[in-house]
């Protein structure tokens, strides 16, 4: 059976595997400059609301 110190050790590996993960992903894929294209009127409204 495994302790309780032992998930939490594991928990904390996989967290800190999944932090490091999207922090090299966010390094090497920077984000585009916009994540949709709108026309003229359609961006007007939306940035209205």
């Amino acid at each position: 059976m495994t302790s309780r110190r032992s998930l939490l050790k594991i928990g904390a590996a996989g967290a800190l595997t999944l932090a490091a993960g999207g922090a090299v992903y966010r390094l090497a894929h920077p984000p585009g400059a916009h994540r949709f294209a709108l026309e003229g009127g359609a961006q007007a409204v939306l940035d209205a609301v």
